[in-house]
């Protein structure tokens, strides 16, 4: 689950929500829970501030888990 779990953030802008809602095509829902060894593809749209910056997934289920799951920096 994304929604909610997606924040941006660069230099100049503190972390900020940036999951939505909206879909893109058609295709199966990166939203669920797959068994492990599944796998899926598709399409994931964010909300970003500006071009560049980091976005990080803040889903971890684990309580003690310190900072996020895993970042992403985008491109200029």
């Amino acid at each position: 689950m994304t929604y909610g779990r997606m924040e941006w953030e660069d230099t100049d802008t503190a972390a900020q929500d940036a999951s939505t809602r909206d879909g893109a095509g058609d295709g199966r829902s990166l939203d669920r829970a797959y068994k492990p060894g599944q796998s899926v593809t598709g399409h994931l749209i964010l909300d970003v501030g500006d071009e560049g910056g980091t976005v990080s997934y803040n889903g971890s289920e684990d309580p003690n888990a310190d900072g996020p799951v895993f970042s992403v920096n985008l491109p200029e």
